[in-house]
């Protein structure tokens, strides 16, 4: 494509979007579109070649668009259910993401893409990154029966897929430079939001 012709077209799709999200929805759940499109194209795509905190950046824009949608049914940006779908969100793309990168980081360096998993030979920092926020995401559910946004049969309920996703990412974390067990992650990922939602 010429690139005059995609950026008038690109142009031309997100002012359909965020307009029409005034008109169908609301101003705030337009201005998180726009806030999210701003960060995909005007930070996080020009980041994956010269950082791999480009992951922690698109994690950001990932998880805007349940926000959109609560605030387009009425909810609030301030509310505690709002934070906890980001939070979901959030920590959920760091696992499944950086187990794809491990998987995949000769194509993302001929790419020309910066990812964690590049510099990571062992790939020890790329595995405890996965650990990592993968512990912070079997919190949650404890986290949100404390603030009351969820009754205590969500952590119990809990305890068999975040059992299931944290001994994945264990097995990444104990055997960093296998692709077998980043693979295995990178699965248990697709399962787990919708188990989890």
């Amino acid at each position: 494509l010429d690139p005059r012709y995609a950026l008038a077209m690109g142009g031309l799709f997100a002012f359909i979007a965020v307009s029409g999200l005034v008109y169908v929805a609301n101003p705030l759940s337009a201005l998180l579109a726009a806030i999210a499109l701003v960060l995909y194209v005007l930070v996080y795509t020009p980041m994956k070649r010269t950082t791999h905190l480009n992951t922690w950046v698109g994690s950001v824009v990932g998880a805007l668009p349940p926000l959109m949608g609560g605030t387009a049914g009425g909810g609030s940006l301030a509310s505690p259910e709002a934070a906890v779908l980001f939070s979901a969100l959030f920590l959920w793309q760091m696992p499944h993401f950086l187990a794809l990168a491990w998987l995949y980081r000769a194509d993302y360096a001929q790419g020309g893409y910066r990812m964690l998993s590049l510099g990571d030979t062992s790939g020890s920092r790329t595995a405890g990154a996965c650990m990592e926020d993968s512990v912070y995401l079997a919190l949650l559910p404890p986290a949100c029966w404390a603030a009351g946004v969820t009754s205590c049969m969500f952590p119990l309920e809990s305890i068999g897929f975040n059992g299931v996703f944290l001994l994945a990412a264990y097995r990444f974390y104990s055997h960093s430079s296998s692709q077998a067990h980043a693979r295995r992650l990178f699965l248990a990922s697709l399962a787990y939001l919708p188990v989890m939602f």
